[in-house]
């Protein structure tokens, strides 16, 4: 799936880094941003320091609108989602974004139930109900609920069956209408190339659409594409047994998010870029065929059970980074084993913010799959070990890499040492925990 990004309302396509993003940013952008409707929120600059979580700010704000109780729940609402702040309560913010809801429709206050109940930055995910208040908002005329609709329907969410042209039609519609957030994420379709062919031209043009509205993100987007060349990374490919792995130059746009060589090919790459609607399915498939699956199915089962909000995600990524270890030690090049480290920072790109809220939780499920990890004495570990400095100088120099994997009357021991460090990061992983309560 496409690893959505809203970071000044943008999003990042699945080939680079996902990064978070605050509702208060969200707010500054969208939340009174011009709809075809007559309800208004303004945009009172007391109203803005309020909604960042200052609640000194509240009165000023609130004396605005003393006759429209909505408006004023809706923005004791902004300021309950301010996160970092002394005002952060989600129950709250809900609480009063419904009421500023009903009984007519505010667009502003359904636009945000959207938001929130799709986000996963503060609760699990429902995007059933969150679809529900986009969809009120976008008949109320908030013009910007098209763009969260259009990526449910991207990725088969809500009920929705995965669909590209519906999705982008309503990309497109927005952007019409001068969604400046729309027109960014059709830059990001277009430059990403995982749902539609990759078409570089018309992702400038979109990305330069949204840069002449102000959206600094499309204006970082276009200086990307203008350096891609300059931004080049080497990789390998692993060759037929007996013949040199073959080199491949990408450049910025081009190199998938992970090398060839740690187990990122293309057939993998096929599963990894399936519609988020499908990650039950995927779970399911990956759970039957476990014993036969080399670790980075293991890491993108984990990162299926994230989307679906399923807090054993946490246990799942234990036990492929156990065996990633496991695998990289048993590699006669030690950097190699940077492979796994590599994998667990893409794979937890699309872990839900409030699976790490929870830190006790996420301590607990961590320390079981590190200590329980079923590991795989005998499993096939070329997919890390073709991946460290040695194999890349064999196939730059046109050599065989043949001689990378350490004794197999070794390997027990490497597993008992495996075991003992294990079990000593569990161990930190709890008191970690611990002191952060």
């Amino acid at each position: 799936m496409l690893a959505w990004d809203n970071r000044d309302g943008g999003a990042v396509p699945v080939r680079n880094r996902m990064s978070r993003f605050t509702f208060a940013a969200l707010a500054l952008s969208w939340a009174w941003a011009p709809a075809n409707t007559a309800a208004s929120v303004g945009s009172d600059p007391d109203c803005v320091s309020f909604a960042q979580g200052k609640p000194e700010f509240e009165d000023a704000c609130l004396d605005n609108f003393v006759d429209q109780p909505q408006v004023q729940a809706f923005w004791q609402g902004m300021a309950h989602i301010a996160q970092g702040s002394d005002m952060l309560d989600v129950d709250m913010a809900l609480e009063k974004f419904r009421f500023a809801a009903e009984p007519e429709t505010l667009p502003q206050a359904d636009f945000m139930l959207g938001v929130v109940l799709s986000s996963g930055e503060l609760l699990p995910r429902d995007y059933t109900a969150a679809r529900a208040h986009l969809e009120r908002a976008l008949a109320a005329g908030h013009v910007q609920s098209m763009s969260y609709l259009a990526k449910m329907r991207l990725e088969g969410l809500a009920g929705f069956t995965a669909d590209t042209d519906a999705a982008l039609a309503l990309f497109s519609l927005a952007g019409s209408y001068g969604d400046s957030h729309a027109l960014q994420l059709l830059g990001d379709l277009y430059l990403a190339g995982v749902r539609l062919p990759r078409d570089i031209e018309k992702a400038k043009e979109y990305f330069g659409l949204a840069a002449a509205k102000g959206r600094q993100y499309a204006q970082s987007r276009l200086r990307m594409i203008e350096l891609a060349d300059k931004m080049t990374n080497v990789q390998t490919i692993p060759g037929a047994p007996g013949e040199p792995h073959q080199v491949v130059q990408y450049n910025g746009i081009d190199a998938p998010p992970l090398p060839r060589s740690a187990g990122f090919d293309e057939e993998f790459e096929a599963l990894y870029n399936r519609p988020a609607g499908d990650s039950a399915a995927i779970v399911e498939d990956l759970r039957a065929r476990r014993g036969e699956l080399a670790p980075p199915y293991l890491f993108e089962s984990a990162r299926r059970l994230a989307m679906l909000d399923d807090i054993e995600a946490w246990t799942v990524l234990a036990e492929a980074t156990a065996q990633g270890y496991y695998d990289g030690q048993r590699c006669k090049d030690r950097s190699a084993a940077q492979a796994t480290m590599m994998w667990q920072q893409v794979i937890m790109s699309s872990f839900p913010k409030w699976m790490a809220m929870d830190t006790q939780t996420k301590a607990a499920k961590t320390a079981a799959g590190l200590r329980n990890a079923p590991i795989n004495e005998n499993g096939d570990a070329s997919w890390i070990c073709f991946s460290g400095m040695q194999a890349i100088s064999a196939a730059i120099d046109g050599e065989v890499y043949d001689d990378w994997l350490k004794p197999e009357e070794s390997w027990p021991e490497i597993k008992a040492n495996v075991t003992i460090k294990l079990e000593e990061v569990a161990v930190g992983v709890e008191e970690h925990a611990a002191r952060s309560d």
